[in-house]
């Protein structure tokens, strides 16, 4: 199974690049900037895990947080940090356990 990222935050560029280094974990990799599309997103599209980039503010990120909560309680989130020093480690981190926990699911739904 190849999970589907979605990446969420205000600059594109920024988005393209943390998708271009996420590309190890994913092929199928979505990065939306507009608000809008999410609810469509997240409603017609298989998305297995949802990371909300630093660019967007802590208002922005608890309303994309408390809004992907009212559509799917189970799909597993990450809030980039702002530190830079730690904060590629730490999604490295949540990915890797994300994943693992998602390819153990499925696996015990064969």
């Amino acid at each position: 199974m190849n999970p589907k990222l979605l990446l969420l935050g205000k600059d594109p560029n920024k988005l393209e690049d943390l998708a271009t280094k996420l590309q190890q974990f994913s092929s199928d990799i979505i990065t939306e900037v507009e608000e809008n599309k999410i609810s469509e997103l997240l409603n017609n599209e298989p998305v297995s895990i949802i990371v909300l980039d630093s660019s967007l503010s802590e208002e922005e990120r608890e309303k994309h947080k408390d809004h992907i909560l009212s559509l799917n309680k189970r799909i597993p989130y990450h809030l980039l940090s702002n530190n830079k020093d730690t904060a590629y480690k730490d999604l490295i981190t949540f990915l890797q356990t994300s994943l693992r926990a998602i390819n153990q699911q499925a696996s015990v739904g064969k």
